[in-house]
């Protein structure tokens, strides 16, 4: 372990970067508390700050806006300091939904969340390092001002362990509990302990493959080893070890005994506040919340929202800032801002919008009024813990330079070499055309282009008319979630489409050094993604190319236009004197195409995508020959040391043996359960929730309050919904000892009789039927546009053979509904209930006979089974025949109500998916 940064790179600081580090370094040493390095794109920043950092050897946080950002930085920072402790804190959330109260509706939002395992162990690998050496560097995003525990409590909580020390093996086992690590005999995962007779194993939660193996002799600590989790395998003996708490929310048993009573008297003095003011319901919610939390945090020291009790925790009075990452750096700690006139409005916005969501769970009896303090820092808070700050930016906002007091040092000269983009403004009025000419130049010189426009509409109308006429193109905004983001700028970057098209999203942290041409449509609009820092940021997006130029189009010269242009001019004259000076001829900037920790992780994500989308299809038996095949490689792998690859078998291995799970066995797990917990994937899924009913169990569906009024029409939400709100259930978990069983089954049988009357696959048929006023028709047509599986067509279809038999035609029919079907039983997605086999043999009708039957008006009902917004090709078709048409679109009604708009328009019987009839 080091004590002191020591930077390890090939290069040495160039052009502007010795006077830039010289000048940040002098003022640190000095105690200037702010300063601003204003570095344009491609001036080698990072590495600036790495040398100021060795330089002045403190504790180091660098904050930046967005995750990709951060990940970026981490691994440069990790290149430049191998031997020191670098860091990676960003918000471990894969997904969150906080928890909320709507009023006006009166809709509870429960807490819902998918916390990323890597990067929660990346979380408390910071704090650790923060806890126990000097030499760290944490790159962070704004999470680092968001509470977590105190830092005395993280430090306090320490498990120390040497050979030779008394300890009783309860005791042990008792202090690891305390610590958050969970006991799991079978499976030895991160933050989990297992016990053999005398020897104790802890997977560290910190660490990724490493876990602490104490032997005891008694009640004597006989031996101490780092071993691997996975294969056993022998890493190091140990004179001494020390374990640190396996999560941010530990407290000492005082300091918990003594929050628990602050807690209380809060408790008792909002219970007297509702009943002074008649609102007996509040007192109830108030009551009944609080103290199962509490009993949670006695007995186990931990609670679902434990976070909201905080400022008991710590000590508090209202309204002090919460324990933030900051707490855990020592004072003098050094600060930069990457992206500065970013990365400063988001931590000045963090904290209203925080207490907006809270106002209304503390004031209808969801939370106490303390939760208010488990909160982001305010921007005054923020700064009061800030002793040395370097704003990091090409384009500072009026804040940092107001901050500095004129304390600015300019890095505009790049070791590379390379120049400022060229500028160039021409007409708006034939700008796509003449965008389009640019871009061809560009392609055939196998270059990459950047196209900025104003709307997401217009980004989405430029690039699918790029498309049309062969330009190879995607779009970019912040409709497209992350991981597909990732995978767009890599496509780009490797050359499987040549142009980008995006709004916002191409400024700040997105250098591809591919890109030779940026084009800025409609440059003269003045505004936020127009103004000057907005259009010099852009411009940088081809600085890393050395034949980068810019377009603008625009039919007047803005003042930030010429601004833009006259401080590119000036740059480029700087870096030419230089080149010229040294002799130095310009060259593109070269990175690795696959580099980001970000880009890493959605890469293993997508390859375990793939895996399990291959396995779909498998039957039983393929499931059950593959699952050994995967044991048996698995073993290979972690005996040949590999275990990233036996990691990945082992993930693999686990998906196989729930995809092994026999239909029938879903219908067990219903059957002897109370809840079935469910929540929105694609849509509503009501399919998923009638086979729950039936089968005696109640759907705990936790998006329901957000199911739109004409979704799921036939579902019983109200009913539901009680049950899923009696006394003594919290997020599918029940306390049975104030559990209502009485209430419970009394609404069960309600169901039961509502899923009889309204939900088989009969009933359903019969209810389309009736709804466009014929019941009994002589002839139906069920037509199959295209042959794939979904809940809602095949239980349509069951439902019209089991109310109208033979009276009822399947074109494209499905082999594996019928009982003579020979093969392997296919499940529906791989998975969950099937269809198979349930229909008398029925011999399909083919293309010519269903055409005569049309022809001769043969049927009187046609049912299309799955149509879609994009396949309405067969509504153009039976138009030309005097038949009652039925269209089942398999959408939610009001995710796509534009589309039925347009698309559905004039149609007579329309029914959205699951039947809610739009006549």
């Amino acid at each position: 372990m080091f004590d002191r940064f020591l930077l390890r790179s090939v290069y040495e600081p160039k052009g502007d970067q010795p006077k830039a580090i010289q000048y940040l370094t002098e003022g640190i040493q000095k105690g200037v508390p702010s300063q601003v390095l204003l570095g344009i794109t491609g001036s080698g920043k990072t590495f600036t700050m790495a040398n100021v950092i060795q330089n002045v050897q403190k504790p180091t946080l660098v904050l930046a806006h967005n995750k990709t950002l951060a990940a970026q930085l981490y691994q440069e920072f990790k290149t430049f300091f191998p031997h020191n402790a670098v860091e990676y804190f960003v918000s471990y959330y894969d997904y969150y939904q906080p928890e909320a109260y709507i009023a006006r509706t009166d809709t509870y939002i429960e807490k819902d969340l998918a916390i990323n395992d890597r990067i929660e162990r990346m979380r408390l690998s910071a704090t650790k390092s923060l806890i126990e050496r000097k030499d760290v560097i944490i790159v962070s995003s704004v999470s680092c001002i968001y509470g977590i525990g105190a830092p005395e409590h993280f430090a306090r909580m320490q498990l120390k362990l040497y050979v030779g020390q008394r300890i009783d093996r309860d005791e042990l086992l008792l202090k690891l509990v305390e610590i958050h690590y969970k006991r799991n005999d079978i499976e030895l995962s991160r933050s989990h302990f297992r016990v053999r007779g005398d020897v104790v194993e802890v997977a560290l939660a910190y660490e990724e493959n490493i876990a602490v193996r104490i032997e005891l002799f008694g009640d004597e600590v006989e031996r101490l080893s780092l071993v691997d989790p996975l294969t056993a395998r022998l890493i190091k003996r140990e004179e001494k070890v020390t374990i640190f708490p396996g999560s941010h929310y530990v407290m000492p048993e005082d300091v918990k005994e003594d929050a628990i009573e602050v807690i209380k008297k809060e408790l008792e003095e909002r219970r007297r506040f509702y009943l002074d003011h008649q609102r007996p319901l509040e007192e109830h919610r108030i009551r009944e919340r609080t103290l199962y939390d509490l009993e949670l945090i006695r007995e186990i020291g931990f609670c679902k929202g434990i976070e909201n009790y905080s400022r008991a925790f710590s000590h508090r009075k209202a309204g002090d800032p919460p324990s933030c990452l900051i707490d855990y750096f020592p004072s003098d700690f050094l600060l930069f801002i990457d992206e500065s006139h970013q990365t400063i409005p988001q931590i000045g916005a963090m904290q209203n919008g925080d207490k907006a969501r809270k106002t209304p769970l503390v004031e209808f009896g969801f939370r106490l009024p303390s939760a208010f303090d488990n909160r982001p820092l305010s921007f005054a808070e923020f700064r009061d813990k800030i002793q040395n700050v370097v704003y990091v930016s090409a384009t500072p906002g009026p804040y940092e330079l107001e901050d500095a007091e004129g304390r600015v040092v300019e890095q505009i000269i790049r070791p590379t070499g390379l120049l400022d983009p060229t500028i160039e403004v021409k007409p708006a009025m034939y700008q796509v055309d003449d965008a389009l000419g640019q871009i061809q130049l560009e392609v055939q010189k196998n270059r990459r282009v950047l196209v900025t426009t104003l709307t997401k509409k217009l980004s989405e109308d430029l690039t699918k008319y790029m498309t049309e006429i062969g330009v190879r193109a995607k779009y970019l905004h912040s409709d497209i979630d992350t991981l597909e983001r990732v995978k767009i700028i890599k496509e780009l970057r490797v050359g499987e489409f040549d142009v980008l098209v995006g709004i916002n999203l191409l400024r700040e942290g997105l250098d591809i050094p591919e890109v030779s041409l940026v084009l800025i449509l409609d440059a003269d609009k003045e505004g936020f993604l127009r103004s000057k820092t907005s259009l010099i940021q852009t411009c940088g997006r081809a600085a890393r190319n050395k034949d980068g130029r810019v377009v603008m189009y625009a039919d007047v010269m803005t003042k930030s236009i010429k601004e833009t242009i006259e401080i590119t001019q000036n740059r480029r004259a700087v870096q030419q004197k230089f080149n010229e000076l040294h002799n130095i001829l310009p060259e593109s900037v070269y990175r690795e195409k696959n580099e980001t920790l970000k880009e890493t992780f959605f890469e293993e994500l997508e390859k375990e995508v793939e895996k399990i989308e291959e396995t779909i299809e498998l039957t039983p038996k393929q499931i059950e020959k593959r699952i050994k095949e995967v044991e048996k490689e698995m073993r290979l792998k972690a005996k040949a040391l590999d275990f990233e690859a036996a990691i990945a078998l082992r993930n693999e291995l686990d998906h196989l043996k729930n995809l092994a799970k026999e239909e029938d066995k879903y219908r067990e797990d219903y059957q002897r359960s109370y809840y079935a917990y469910t929540r929105t994937k694609g849509g509503a899924d009501c399919m998923r929730h009638y086979e729950i009913l039936a089968n005696g169990c109640i759907p705990y569906f936790t998006d329901l309050q957000n199911v739109p009024p004409m979704t799921m029409t036939h579902f019983p939400k109200e009913l539901v919904w009680e049950a899923m709100h009696l006394p003594g259930v919290y997020a599918g978990k029940i306390d049975h000892s104030i559990f209502d069983k009485k209430r419970y089954f009394e609404i069960l049988e309600k169901l039961l009789v509502h899923t009889r009357e309204h939900l088989t696959c009969r009933k359903m048929a019969q209810y389309i039927l009736e709804k466009i006023g014929n019941p009994n028709p002589k002839k139906v047509l069920f037509l199959n546009t295209f042959p794939d599986e979904d809940y809602l067509k095949l239980m349509t279809y069951i439902g019209l053979k089991q109310h109208l038999g033979d009276k009822c035609d399947f074109y494209l029919k499905m082999d594996f509904l019928y009982q003579d079907y020979e093969k392997p039983v296919k499940n529906l997605y791989g998975r969950g209930f099937t269809y198979s086999k349930v229909l008398k043999p029925q011999k399909e009708i083919s293309r010519k006979q269903m055409w005569s039957n049309l022809e001769n008006g043969a049927y009187d009902v046609v049912i299309i089974g799955s149509i879609h917004r994009n396949n309405l090709s067969w509504l153009k078709v039976l138009k030309q025949f005097p038949v009652q048409f039925v269209c089942i679109c398999g959408e939610d009604y009001d995710g796509v109500t534009k589309v039925h708009d347009c698309c559905f328009k004039g149609m007579e019987n329309i029914f959205i998916r699951e039947y809610t009839s739009i006549l």
